[in-house]
């Protein structure tokens, strides 16, 4: 749950000590995904291991995002009249590009802020029947699930926020299949419940999350209330998230950043914390929008400066068009300034949504 990336630190000083006479001036970590709510983790219960952290869409609350991957995948296999296919799951990222692209003046294939999308699903139910170019009422139901996230049926109170509109390119990984995503399939299956015979089907969203939660939490999930010791000590966190990640929703991500400020004080997180989402890049890397980012460049100037990195630089791949963008510090946004190239960062500054 918590411990390895911690031994690694521990032995990777006492090596470098040992070969070169003296410890390591600075200690970085960067990484996604699991690696990012590693990240996370080590700040949370080892915070002396590392100077400062890059956690790119970490996968925090980990029992809570595994109950989303559930609700995902049992949002179109739950009967096979609500089964969403690639090529449909195309068709609703093109109504949704359409309707929310050019909400930053510049249609180019990327949805700039999707929390401010206002796209329903419901536009493209069928008239009558089934066809390729529509979606049928209970495919609509599940569309509408899957961007709402999972609740719990008897207060009402979200479990974790749903996968963001832009993100459907994604979303096979979760959706298609004859049971949902195989990291949440075993854990239930494993851990919690014991039983290789479990269906996904049965899962109460109410007492089956608490038994979830009472299991894994406190070895798994780090709060956004408990990295007060990291930042005590001056240590920098680089938090990030792209906003099409069709595996572990971008809001998680803002969730716990506001969180996080909530707790330390403002004046705490301007000295060491930032957010920056990613507009375009799915799960880590790739997406409609540039994805290639330096974070390891970011905190280790960071730590050398002391001055907070107020802007980041994307870039596409070298075998793809060559594109910039700049990324803005949360909740900040990137606005075309109207002259110049689109695909090149200059021509952006950083504004309120």
């Amino acid at each position: 749950g918590h411990r390895a990336v911690h031994e690694t630190a521990v032995a990777a000083k006492a090596t470098i000590a040992a070969f070169y006479g003296s410890g390591p001036k600075r200690s970085l970590y960067a990484s996604c995904s699991t690696g990012g709510r590693i990240g996370l983790m080590e700040a949370y219960r080892y915070p002396e291991d590392y100077d400062a952290i890059s956690a790119t869409a970490p996968a925090n609350p980990m029992v809570p995002l595994m109950i989303m991957s559930l609700w995902t995948g049992a949002a179109t296999m739950k009967d096979e009249a609500s089964q969403v296919p690639p090529p449909k799951l195309q068709l609703v990222q093109k109504a949704a590009l359409e309707a929310c692209d050019a909400q930053d003046a510049v249609k180019d294939g990327i949805i700039t802020n999707p929390p401010a999308c206002r796209f329903d699903p419901g536009v493209l139910q069928c008239k009558a029947g089934d066809a390729p170019d529509c979606l049928t009422a209970p495919q609509v139901v599940a569309m509408r699930a899957i961007y709402a996230g999972p609740r719990n049926p008897r207060t009402g109170k979200q479990i974790y926020p749903g996968l963001a509109v832009g993100s459907e390119a994604q979303m096979p990984a979760l959706t298609t299949g004859k049971e949902p995503f195989p990291v949440a399939a075993t854990f239930f299956k494993g851990p919690v419940f014991n039983d290789p015979a479990w269906n996904f089907r049965s899962f109460d969203y109410d007492k089956d999350s608490q038994k979830a939660m009472d299991y894994g939490s406190k070895a798994l999930d780090i709060p956004p209330t408990g990295l007060g010791r990291f930042f005590r000590g001056g240590r920098k966190l680089l938090l990030s998230h792209g906003w099409a990640d069709g595996l572990i929703p971008a809001q998680s991500t803002v969730n716990f950043h506001d969180a996080l400020v909530k707790s330390i004080g403002k004046k705490k997180a301007q000295d060491g914390v930032r957010l920056f989402m990613v507009p375009g890049m799915a799960h880590c890397a790739g997406g409609s929008g540039p994805s290639a980012i330096d974070y390891l460049g970011a905190i280790d100037q960071w730590v050398e400066t002391g001055k907070a990195p107020e802007r980041l630089t994307a870039s596409n791949p070298p075998n793809q068009t060559a594109r910039t963008r700049p990324l803005c510090p949360h909740p900040q946004i990137a606005k075309y300034k109207g002259q110049g190239s689109t695909d090149d960062e200059r021509n952006f500054s950083c504004a309120a949504p």
